[in-house]
C-alpha cells in the first residue's frame, strides 16, 4: 500500500503552536503601536517652528525664575495669548502657539516648575486635529503628559473651543466634538484630572464660535472670548488652589 507522505506529516506540538501565536501577536502589537503613535506626524506646523524655538528660550528662563507652588499653564496658542498674570499673579504660562500634544510631550521635561506646581492647566487638541492626529493618539499623549506630573498635582484639562467654520475652517467642529467626548471618557474616573468645559465648545457639528468671541480668524479668542472662558475656568482653578 502506498502511503501519502502528507498524511503522515506530524502535527506541530502545543509548544510550537504557542510560539507561533506569540510571534504573531508581537507583530500585531508592533503594528498597533506604530499605528497609534503616528511618529511621522509633525510636532507642529512648520510655520510655527521659529516662533516655538524663540519662545522656548524665553520660557526656560521664566521657568527657572518661577517659585515653587505656582499655577502653570501648559498648551498651545489659546494659553499663550491669555493674560494669565492678571488673573493668577505669579503663574507661569508655558503655552506655545501651534503646539500639539506631542510637541508638549517633547518639551515638558525641560521645565522644573511642573514638578512643584500647585495646579497645572492644560489646553490642547486643536493643532492635533489640524496636523492629522487621530483622537486616540491625542488621548494617549495627554495620558503621558499627566503621568509625568506628580500624582498629587491637580490637573485641569479644558475642552477644545469651537472654530468659526464660516471663515473657511469647514469640518473642524465635528472633530472637536469627537476630541472633547474622548477627553471626557478618558478622564471620567481620574482622581487627578478634572475636565473643565469651555463655554465655546461646540454642542453640534454646526455650532460655530461666535463672531464676537474671536479676533477674526475663526480660531483665536477675542477679549470677550477670553472673558467668557475665564468665567468658567477661574472658579475651578481657585477651588483647586484652595484645596
Amino acid at each position: 500500500m502506498i502511503v501519502n507522505p502528507l498524511i503522515k506529516r506530524r502535527r506541530p506540538g502545543l509548544k510550537w503552536v504557542l510560539l507561533i501565536a506569540a510571534v504573531v501577536l508581537a507583530m500585531l502589537a508592533t503594528v498597533a503601536v506604530a499605528f497609534l503613535r503616528q511618529s511621522d506626524l509633525p510636532l507642529r506646523d512648520a510655520m510655527f517652528d521659529e516662533h516655538a524655538a524663540q519662545r522656548q528660550q524665553v520660557l526656560l528662563e521664566q521657568d527657572s525664575a518661577t517659585d515653587a507652588g505656582a499655577i502653570v499653564l501648559l498648551g498651545d496658542s489659546h494659553l499663550e495669548l491669555m493674560d494669565n498674570e492678571q488673573h493668577w499673579p505669579g503663574s507661569l504660562n508655558l503655552g506655545i502657539r501651534g503646539d500639539t500634544t506631542a510637541a508638549v510631550l517633547d518639551r515638558m521635561d525641560s521645565y522644573q516648575s511642573l514638578a512643584t506646581a500647585r495646579v497645572v492647566i492644560i489646553s490642547l487638541g486643536a493643532n492635533d486635529i489640524a496636523q492629522g492626529y487621530r483622537v486616540n493618539q491625542s488621548v494617549a499623549n495627554l495620558r503621558d503628559i499627566v503621568s509625568r506630573l506628580p500624582g498629587q498635582t491637580p490637573v485641569l484639562l479644558t475642552t477644545i473651543h469651537a472654530m468659526d467654520e464660516r471663515v473657511g475652517l469647514v469640518g473642524y467642529n465635528r472633530n472637536i466634538r469627537r476630541w472633547n467626548e474622548a477627553y471626557q471618557e478618558a478622564f471620567a474616573d481620574s482622581d487627578q484630572v478634572q475636565l473643565v468645559a469651555s463655554p465655546h465648545a461646540p454642542q453640534s457639528d454646526s455650532d460655530n464660535l461666535a463672531v464676537a468671541m474671536h479676533v477674526g480668524d475663526g480660531i483665536h479668542l477675542s477679549q470677550a472670548g477670553y472673558d467668557a472662558w475665564l468665567s468658567a475656568l477661574r472658579p475651578v482653578v481657585d477651588t483647586a488652589v484652595e484645596e
